[in-house]
Order: structure tokens, then sequence, then C-alpha cells
């Protein structure tokens, strides 16, 4: 995992009523991100999505931030 880049993970947990999710890092950390830190504006994104991300220090702790789908 990098500190200073991009973070590979899959998205593991996503609520979209409450606008919280959770990622897990290719390491095994998990990680969690709003529904506005998705980057397409769409709030949304699908379980079992291979992203890449930005870590971010929220509140006290580390959550992803500009989440993209990985493109296969």
């Amino acid at each position: 995992m990098s500190l200073r880049g991009r973070i590979r993970a899959t998205v593991i947990a996503f609520d979209a009523e409450v606008g919280r999710g959770l990622v897990r890092a290719e390491d095994g950390i998990d990680f969690g991100f709003h529904a506005l830190d998705v980057a397409d504006g769409s709030r949304h994104v699908d379980l079992d999505v291979e992203v890449t991300a930005r870590l971010a220090p929220r509140l006290g702790r580390w959550e992803v931030t500009d989440i993209e789908p990985v493109s296969r």
C-alpha cells in the first residue's frame, strides 16, 4: 500500500441509504469512505468492484477518497 499515491482495493460494503461504505486494500486493511468520495460524482459503487483510491486523514482515522473503478 502506498501512503503517497493511490491504493488498490475492493469494495466490501456499501449502504446507499446511509452513504457509507468500506473497501479492503490489497494488504487486507479496511478503510471507510463516504458516497461523496466516488470520483465520478454518482455517489454509488457496486460491491466486489476493484477500485483505486487515495488515503486521506479524517476525524482521527484514515479513509479513502477519489474512488475510481479499475478498468478491465
